[in-house]
């Protein structure tokens, strides 16, 4: 006579069994896509300390800039050194598409205007590469806070103006060292800029709005506050604004409608968008999203995050961790699906 309870038994310990086989492989080789591929081979491409303080940046050629106090060095995608220069601490360097690594640099050296002991605005040395022609453009009554550009030609300064009571936020928009446009905001202080592929559209962010405008007309197209300071924007490739909040990924259209909103386990550090996926990082595990915003992938690294960079083409990762190792990874296409097709993904 068969006993159901022995059967239940046993059919119990088999899927018990089976969770366990599934969960030992996944924090092996990093948590699985839907399909059980890795979203990150689990080995690095190349690992290397820096110095403390580090700041990366990719270049859309796959270039790495690393900013380490007064000395900025450029990598190639295998970790390979391609030149190194001494620059200041307090220019910023953006990276460029071109050909030559040495041209893929657009670097902004910040000189005060002073009158009497006060500064009453700025002047910047603009050039592009290393020996490039350097362009002045003055900030009077203003300070650089930001930077976005497409191609080094075309470019957006978020400044804050010290005239009158209250900081002002300005938009200064630049064609080839001129020019073309000033678009006045309510914030004061833009830390972030981001000017989508084409250059149309701008996200400018400070610690608690999100202005989203098109960038010729000056137009708002959303703006959007939260009770949470923002972490991090980005923009979709032909689409709207990604923001990070230390709690939650929201994503939104092109007029400004939250599209869809997904809560973080943990507070988020960083996020970076590339053509394939939308990468959001936590200090202990990474998330990969599509941008309908369904969730693929989920990997969890071999210490604490500090910082990402997605590659321009979206097939390598590079992590920043607490203790400052730079470590590159290899990305794992995700399973092709409905949403990945319509955006290019997966064989």
């Amino acid at each position: 006579m068969v006993n159901p309870r022995a059967n239940l038994a046993v059919v119990l310990l088999l899927g018990v069994t089976l969770m366990a086989a599934w969960w030992l492989g996944s924090r092996r080789d990093g948590h699985r896509w839907r399909t059980g591929e890795p979203l990150v081979q689990p080995e690095p491409v190349w690992e290397m300390d820096a110095a403390a303080g580090v700041t990366t940046s990719v270049t859309p050629g796959g270039l790495i800039l690393v900013r380490e106090a007064e000395r900025l060095r450029a990598l190639d995608s295998q970790g390979r050194g391609l030149f190194e220069t001494s620059l200041p601490a307090d220019n910023l360097v953006l990276p460029l598409p071109a050909a030559e690594p040495a041209m893929a640099l657009l670097i902004f050296d910040v000189v005060p205007v002073l009158t009497g002991e006060h500064p009453y605005g700025e002047s910047l040395r603009i050039r592009i590469g290393l020996e490039g022609r350097v362009q002045s453009y003055d900030l009077p009554g203003g300070a650089l806070l930001s930077v976005a550009t497409v191609d080094g030609q075309r470019m957006v300064l978020g400044v804050m103006s010290l005239d009158g009571d209250r900081p002002e936020g300005r938009l200064h928009v630049l064609d080839g060292g001129r020019q073309t446009a000033v678009h006045r905001l309510a914030a004061g202080i833009v830390s972030r800029l981001e000017l989508c592929a084409a250059g149309e559209y701008v996200v400018a962010a400070d610690s608690k709005t999100v202005h989203y405008l098109d960038l010729e007309s000056g137009r708002l197209i959303g703006d959007w506050r939260y009770p949470e300071g923002v972490r991090d924007v980005s923009l979709l490739p032909g689409g709207g604004p990604i923001v990070l909040t230390a709690t939650a990924l929201q994503v939104y259209d092109q007029q400004g409608r939250l599209a869809w909103r997904r809560p973080l386990r943990s507070p988020g550090v960083a996020l970076e968008a590339g053509s394939k996926l939308i990468m959001v990082a936590t200090r202990d595990q990474l998330e990969a999203y599509l941008e309908d915003g369904e969730r693929v992938g989920r990997w969890v690294p071999r210490g604490l995050i500090r910082d990402i960079d997605l590659t321009a083409e979206g097939a390598n990762l590079l992590v920043v961790y607490e203790d400052w190792r730079m470590a590159m990874y290899r990305i794992i296409d995700p399973p092709t699906s409905a949403a990945a097709s319509r955006l290019g993904v997966g064989p």
